[in-house]
């Protein structure tokens, strides 16, 4: 789940002219200026940010200081902004309330909830900071964009568990109990995360090696939700960590090591089937293939090629994999897949090719299932 406008809450006063907390003195901070959201934004919306996200660094629990005419509405959508440009500020989860004028909208101050004083969030931040050097460290410098970002990718599912025995629990506790579950700590330190988590941590990463990547909340499958936008090789595609891993607390014969790979660096088509993004700000129109795990990899086929799969089965399988997933470019290309690899059964052919290989296959025994949402083939083979 993602903060969403159930966190804020909204104070009336009476009727009045322009509040007197109105000022022209603004903070300015330029590191803002190559954020995905904040450069969106118009110039009006860019100081409202500004003056939000200088209150948050400092902790301050009370804002006065907006530009004249700045309205409720204003404040609200810059505190989303902030929130998705800033997985930094991990002691911040979305609890604000803002008094306005009933007349004109005017915002007159807006209060803030954190999670932790300075000297909680300067001491996490220390243990934050010697977990993610250690991630950091296995990064080398030939390694390529699309390399960093799957290493991270892969690392964060590696170490992170889906905790939903904690999410039902803290569901029935006020919000000012602090679980870590939305936030880079509960991912670094405690290893525990749902969806904020998990695409908070990702766009911290990314971001300390210099790629754009930016939290995006919305709905998946009609349930609160949230992910990432990611720049490669000048190229936006999507990417949901939590949704390709196959950890949950709840369910411990579910595997933390399983990677499916189905929405690493996705395009708008692809993720638009099962997300919804919320309209806070504009998203681009992903259409770029070149970096997606499945295209990347040849895994990506648009037709039934025996000679195709054929080749991938025995890179696999020579590699020590088992476990081989394809994907169809469309809903023809899979129902042709289905069709001729298991139901005509050639997959015995191949399988007795892999054999005749010297690869030690079962060319009688194989299991598959199938993602038609996904278009999705996954084969399991077996060791003689």
């Amino acid at each position: 789940m993602t903060n969403d406008n159930r966190n804020e809450e909204i104070s009336f006063v009476k009727q009045g002219s322009e509040p007197d907390c109105f000022v022209k003195q603004v903070p300015v901070h330029p590191e803002n200026a190559k954020l995905y959201v904040y450069s969106h934004l118009t110039d009006h919306e860019k100081t409202v940010y500004n003056v939000l996200y200088d209150a948050m660094i400092n902790f301050r629990e009370i804002v006065k200081n907006f530009p004249p005419r700045t309205t409720r509405q204003d404040v609200s959508k810059a505190v989303k902004c902030v929130y998705c440009d800033h997985p930094e500020i991990f002691w911040f989860e979305g609890k604000f309330s803002t008094n306005y004028q009933t007349d004109t909208e005017f915002a007159n101050y807006t209060d803030f909830t954190y999670t932790l004083d300075p000297d909680g969030a300067r001491a996490r931040q220390k243990e934050i900071d010697d977990a993610v050097a250690v991630i950091l460290d296995h990064i080398g410098s030939d390694m390529s964009e699309y390399d960093i970002a799957l290493y991270l990718f892969e690392t964060i599912i590696s170490l992170v568990d889906y905790d939903t025995l904690k999410l039902e629990k803290t569901e029935k506790l006020p919000f000012f109990y602090s679980h870590n579950l939305r936030n880079i700590y509960g991912v670094f330190v405690e290893k525990k995360a749902v969806c904020a988590g998990y695409a908070k941590a990702f766009q911290y990463l990314c971001n300390r090696m210099g790629i754009e990547c930016t939290f995006v909340g919305g709905k998946g499958k009609e349930s609160l939700h949230a992910w990432n936008l990611i720049r490669l090789n000048g190229d936006y595609y999507y990417i949901d960590v939590t949704w390709d891993d196959h950890s949950d607390t709840k369910y411990t014969f579910f595997s933390s090591q399983e990677i499916t790979y189905d929405y690493f660096c996705v395009d708008s088509k692809t993720l638009l089937r099962d997300h919804e993004p919320e309209d806070t700000f504009p998203l681009p129109e992903c259409t770029a293939r070149e970096c997606n795990y499945y295209y990347k990899n040849g895994l990506m086929l648009n037709s039934f090629s025996y000679d195709s799969i054929c080749a991938i089965f025995k890179y696999y399988v020579s590699n020590g994999k088992y476990e081989i997933s394809l994907k169809a470019t469309d809903k023809s290309a899979y129902d042709s897949i289905i069709r001729q690899l298991f139901d005509n059964k050639q997959i015995y052919l191949v399988l007795r090719e892999l054999n005749d290989a010297g690869l030690n296959i079962d060319a009688g025994k194989c299991r598959y299932e199938t993602t038609e949402d996904r278009l999705k083939i996954k084969t399991k083979l077996y060791q003689r």
